[in-house]
């Protein structure tokens, strides 16, 4: 998953882990999107991951791929047992209900009114693996600072959005990642030296694309 991924596994818990990626999905796979919901059991939780297949796309596979991966990503960091969660899909057909117990390790209900991972609530509190301290470890031995990844990110995003003014720059603003409006007019200004007011006017007169600073503009995330 790319940086979507790195935001996941440097996350300090699961429900952390979780929100970061549904916040960022849409850097991945546009129109992409992940949420989290209580379930009608106590003490469980539903994710679903809903998203926008383009013609001849089987959606069954792409489906079923996609809540593999979940499956695999929570139990790479948690270590849990997965054996009580459920997985539900809209589809009716596919394989029989024993080769995708076998398959993915867990109950699997098909003719589902939504597509959904069901798993314990509590282990959103779950803390993430070590190994996170071991990818930082090794990307700040190439001269890697997961924060500087994740500025270049939403910089390149910032640079690439539309110049009509159809998206609120306060929508802007939330897109790339940001709670508050303050946040991301400090961020444009540090980006192209200007607020987002004044880089979509550019745009708008320009009809081309903000240009960006070059890597001298690069700063470390401790000089920040």
């Amino acid at each position: 998953m790319g940086a979507v991924g790195l935001i996941a596994r440097s996350a300090a818990n699961v429900g952390d882990a979780l929100r970061g990626v549904s916040r960022n999905m849409r850097y991945h796979t546009p129109g992409a999107r992940l949420t989290m919901i209580d379930d009608e059991r106590p003490g469980y939780v539903q994710m679903r991951y809903d998203m926008l297949l383009g013609p001849g796309i089987p959606r069954r596979q792409a489906v079923e791929l996609s809540y593999a991966v979940a499956l695999g990503f929570l139990r790479l960091v948690t270590g849990a047992d997965t054996s009580d969660w459920v997985v539900g899909f809209r589809h009716a057909a596919g394989l029989s209900p024993a080769r995708y117990r076998k398959a993915l390790g867990c109950r699997v209900l098909l003719g589902q009114d939504v597509d959904k991972l069901v798993f314990p609530t509590g282990l959103l509190a779950s803390q993430i693996d070590s190994g996170s301290v071991e990818l930082q470890r090794r990307l700040e031995e190439q001269g890697l600072y997961f924060e500087d990844m994740i500025d270049r990110l939403r910089r390149e995003r910032a640079a690439e959005l539309p110049p009509h003014a159809a998206i609120p720059l306060s929508q802007v603003g939330e897109l790339l990642g940001y709670s508050e409006q303050s946040s991301f007019n400090r961020a444009c200004r540090r980006w192209f030296g200007r607020t987002p007011m004044s880089v979509r006017r550019q745009m708008q007169r320009s009809g081309r694309q903000a240009m960006l600073p070059g890597p001298a503009g690069w700063r470390s995330a401790a000089a920040r």
